[in-house]
């Protein structure tokens, strides 16, 4: 009976630190499982400000471009509509989190919208003091906000493409 119990004894130590390893292991796993979602809920409020630029963006332009925008009507070009300033401060805030969260590809079209959407700003209330008379003068400057409006276009469609490698819950950190 003494022998049983010097050996009950003597296992229960090495007993106590497997458990303690195995509860450890379940910990860590439990913590990855949880960053991965914590990375993917601020990835996926990151992308989805960007959509919503995107949406805003593509809305003022076909706003201001009107149904005739093709067309030579010797109309004033219209001044920029603002964006709603949520969806503008939910696209900074995710712009200055990107390079955190995404390689650096997403943080550089991230950068790509960010500019197009300044230089539209910019083209259009510049474009809109311009006299329909000097367009002709300035069809540079029409060029460069009509590049920057097809751009807009460009990262819409691309958009999703971008995001969707770190927007799945499988990925490995």
């Amino acid at each position: 009976m003494d022998s049983i119990l010097d050996l009950m004894k003597a296992s229960l130590g090495p007993g106590v630190a497997a458990l303690g390893v195995a509860v450890a292991a379940a910990q860590w796993h439990t913590n990855r499982v949880k960053l991965r979602l914590d990375s993917y809920d601020r990835r996926l409020v990151v992308y989805k400000a960007t959509v919503a630029l995107l949406n805003a963006m593509q809305e003022e332009i076909s706003t201001r471009r009107g149904p005739y925008a093709r067309l030579k009507n010797g109309q004033p070009s219209k001044a920029y509509l603002l964006l709603p300033r949520e969806v503008v401060s939910n696209f900074e805030s995710g712009l200055l989190e990107a390079p955190f969260l995404f390689d650096k590809d997403v943080a550089i079209f991230l950068h790509y919208i960010d500019r197009h959407r300044t230089m539209i700003h910019m083209y259009a209330n510049h474009c809109s003091k311009i006299d329909p008379e000097a367009h002709e003068t300035h069809r540079a400057d029409f060029e460069r906000l009509k590049d920057s409006e097809e751009g807009v276009d460009r990262a819409r469609s691309m958009v999703q493409q971008r995001f969707a490698p770190y927007l799945r819950l499988s990925r490995r950190l």
